[in-house]
């Protein structure tokens, strides 16, 4: 850490130290104090999707930790940003569902569980929280039109494999 530090007094528009900073805050389980070094390392490189990734889960084990919403609905702020670029990232949609799950948001938890299964290639996962969500949401909401693409999805493969 005080390695760290004497890097960023050299360089403190450097965003990579200061998400190192915060990563190894949260890996020294110091995690409310990583939070003020990766919310400047994304306001240096806001470009960098796993700059942001990182950032929200830290804001997630940091809301678990104090059962803050504020911070789970910043996790999926940044979450959503990173998935402009980051349409692939397992990960996005796992910590997307936690912060969902947290907020009591069953619904978009289970879609973005989808998402990850597809992602992940567990099919039979991707449909049960597809048909989830279809189940329990409007036929003319975002998430059953999502959830649907998902079942159809599912379907085809199974139909090619």
């Amino acid at each position: 850490l005080e390695l760290n530090d004497r890097l960023i007094q050299r360089e403190p528009n450097n965003p990579y130290f200061q998400e190192l900073k915060g990563q190894m805050l949260v890996d020294f389980s110091r995690v409310e104090e990583a939070l003020p070094y990766y919310r400047q390392a994304v306001k240096l490189k806001p470009d960098a999707p796993l700059i942001r990734t990182a950032y929200a889960h830290a804001l997630i084990e940091n809301g678990n930790r104090n059962n803050n919403s504020s911070q789970w609905n910043e996790a999926i702020e940044q979450l959503s940003i990173a998935l402009r670029t980051e349409k692939k990232s397992p990960r996005i949609y796992r910590l997307m569902a936690t912060a969902f799950g947290r907020l009591g948001d069953e619904t978009k938890a289970r879609l973005n569980l989808a998402e990850e299964a597809v992602l992940l290639r567990r099919m039979e996962d991707a449909r049960r929280f597809a048909e989830y969500v279809t189940s329990n949401t409007s036929a003319n909401s975002r998430e059953y039109l999502r959830a649907s693409d998902i079942i159809n999805y599912v379907e085809e493969n199974k139909k090619e494999g």
